[in-house]
């Protein structure tokens, strides 16, 4: 009889441990659930964090590459003025100002013509040239920018009281040569684009060239670049779009030169952007992974505990029981034998 007892307690314990094992495999899927739920908005924010520190990171370097562009576009107009001032001031000649000015004669050009396009010094521009700085004869210096020319430099000089223009010319060549930028480790293309639409590459990055032509010959790209070259995109100022291509991402930037009418127009591959922050984000993503597994670890814990603490009251309780009705039995079957 008392083994009857005790396997009735001990079945109606079992059933309660498997209510509480279900009961705890719910509260942990929950739990996970939760868990996960959270992960994926801590991943989301970080993600969006993320794109806006890359972003931020890149309007850096392109303000860089800006700054860099606009002080050497600059430079080579100071240089050509001083040496102007030289001429007028009869300090030097005009000849042996252009002989000091010329680097190579095959990549760099340079003279000195008047508005009828009537060379007094140097090379003789190409034909239909001189329309190209007819500003400079009302005394502002020009810079600007013809595919089939090249960039062009003019600065205003005066010389036995009659107005000229001192001129330097560079093919695409020199231009790599003497306004080159070096973007993202070279890794980086950057275009500079005159407000005419007309554009040349001052920097050609590392990766295969043919690629980048097959790249530029898409469609999405051409109405990217093309909107950017119009201005659509240049006159908002430093701005970073996406673009995917061959299965790479790419980021495109443009922005404005501040002291000319050029603007620079560059593209990267994502993945060169993203080299320290994406380690931040592993980091970040192992850190969250590590807390999750932290966290469900102690949850199961909690939940194992109560359980044990569970089933052993109920071990107390059903062993009370044993020991009393063992108890009650004894003392009756005292009781009925004491007479007798």
């Amino acid at each position: 009889m008392k083994d009857n007892t005790t396997t009735k307690i001990f079945g109606r314990e079992l059933d309660v441990l498997k209510s509480n094992v279900i009961r705890a495999a719910v509260e942990f899927a929950v739990i996970a659930l939760i868990l996960l739920a959270v992960a994926w908005l801590v991943h989301c924010h970080v993600m969006h964090l993320l794109d806006e520190a890359m972003e931020t990171s890149m309007r850096r370097h392109i303000s860089t590459l800006t700054h860099s562009i606009d002080r050497q576009l600059e430079q080579e107009l100071n240089e050509m003025h001083m040496g102007a001032s030289l001429v007028e001031r009869n300090q030097v000649d005009a000849v042996g100002m252009l002989d000091v000015s010329r680097i190579d004669n095959a990549i760099r050009l340079t003279g000195i013509v008047d508005s009828a396009g009537v060379t007094l010094a140097g090379t003789p521009l190409p034909e239909g040239s001189v329309a190209l700085i007819d500003d400079v004869f009302n005394g502002n210096n020009v810079t600007t920018y013809k595919k089939s020319l090249g960039l062009l430099f003019a600065t205003p000089i005066r010389i036995n009281e009659r107005n000229y223009a001192f001129y330097t010319l560079y093919d695409t060549d020199a231009i790599r040569e003497n306004f080159s930028v070096v973007s993202y480790d070279g890794e980086g293309r950057v275009t500079l684009a005159y407000k005419t639409g007309e554009w040349t590459e001052i920097s050609l990055g590392t990766d295969d060239g043919k690629y980048y032509d097959e790249l530029y010959s898409t469609p999405g790209f051409t109405e990217t670049y093309e909107a950017a070259i119009a201005g659509e995109t240049i006159t908002e100022g430093r701005v970073v779009k996406k673009f995917e291509f061959g299965g790479e991402d790419y980021l495109i930037f443009s922005s404005v030169l501040e002291n000319s009418d050029f603007a620079i127009f560059g593209i990267v591959k994502r993945k060169v952007v993203m080299v320290g922050i994406e380690y931040i984000h592993a980091v970040i993503l192992g850190v969250i992974c590590l807390l999750l597994i932290i966290l469900v670890g102690a949850a199961r814990y909690l939940i194992k505990s109560v359980e044990n603490k569970e089933l052993q009251r109920q071990k107390v309780l059903a062993d009370r029981a044993s020991k009393m009705k063992s108890d009650f039995l004894s003392n009756i079957s005292h009781e009925l034998r004491t007479p007798l």
